[in-house]
């Protein structure tokens, strides 16, 4: 008899990010640790955490910048941890911390290199982040809607108020609305009822009133995200400050130096380089609005 195993795309995702990761082209990993060398001759207060796997793979490599430590001191109201802007522009397997300046440019708060998606790795990543910053946590977080992210924050900084990324959500509506009739009208008002209710007592008849219309009951989807509208719907959220964040694309400001130093043809070794270059231009571009 012939067992089948039912996977899911974030499974597939997972497993191809994990080969990606662990099994670096010829000399990526002596790249990134000659990175790190380098950085700390140079900046003694520049922090690199690096985790093997039982086979002398890399396994979790986290590291911060000294500048970044300084503007975490500062500017630990909100954050943004992204997970997926390098993975699907660049195949770069990196995730960011990323702040908001008082000039409201997104910071560069601390990087990773993952090699899974699950919770253990979230946590270990997460803790020695916040290890190198005096376990100063954050005010409030925003990531993308995900289970083992969820359970990292839950565990570690249980009291930083936890956000979804709208963005990331309404980006699943044609997806969860298929079959519906007057997909894109359905579409439109789902974003003007968690966008325009002025209170929660709006928002729950609007939510009940467009379930009803277009006969969501039986889609899992729209209850599982009901159940964490805290986590996601403004009127939940109003009361804490987001720095202008709604979305992970808030860092998009971060990622834009990004463009023109690297393609998604850049291995990790000649990424490595023209990361320091990205970093450089970006730190100078913070100091010249602190000087004007």
């Amino acid at each position: 008899m012939i067992g089948w195993v039912v996977t899911t795309p974030k499974d597939c995702r997972n497993y191809i990010l994990k080969s990606r990761k662990l099994q670096l082209q010829e000399g990526d990993a002596q790249s990134l640790l000659k990175f790190f060398r380098d950085m700390q001759q140079k900046d003694s207060v520049f922090y690199y955490s690096v985790n093997v796997d039982s086979f002398g793979g890399l396994h979790n490599v986290v590291w911060v910048h000294s500048h970044s430590k300084v503007a975490y001191e500062e500017f630990h109201d909100v954050i943004c941890l992204d997970t997926t802007y390098l993975v699907n522009r660049y195949n770069m397997p990196f995730s960011l911390f990323v702040g908001v300046n008082q000039h409201r440019q997104s910071i560069l708060l601390g990087c990773t290199l993952m090699s899974n998606e699950d919770i253990t790795s979230y946590k270990m990543v997460l803790s020695t982040w916040l290890g190198d910053l005096n376990n100063v946590h954050p005010l409030a977080i925003m990531t993308d809607q995900c289970d083992s992210i969820k359970a990292a924050i839950n565990a570690l900084i249980p009291n930083t108020v936890h956000r979804y990324c709208i963005w990331n959500i309404f980006a699943k509506l044609p997806t969860k609305l298929s079959g519906v009739l007057d997909g894109k009208i359905a579409k439109a008002e789902f974003k003007a009822l968690v966008i325009d209710s002025i209170n929660v007592v709006e928002f729950e008849r609007r939510w009940t009133a467009y379930i009803e219309k277009y006969n969501l009951d039986g889609r899992d989807w729209f209850y599982k995200l009901y159940l964490e509208k805290e986590k996601w719907v403004h009127v939940y959220l109003n009361d804490h400050f987001w720095a202008g964040m709604l979305s992970t694309q808030r860092s998009e400001g971060m990622h834009a130096f990004f463009d023109g130093f690297i393609t998604r043809q850049s291995t990790l070794k000649r990424f490595v380089p023209q990361y320091e270059l990205a970093i450089r231009a970006k730190f100078e571009k913070e100091l010249e609005a602190e000087y004007r």
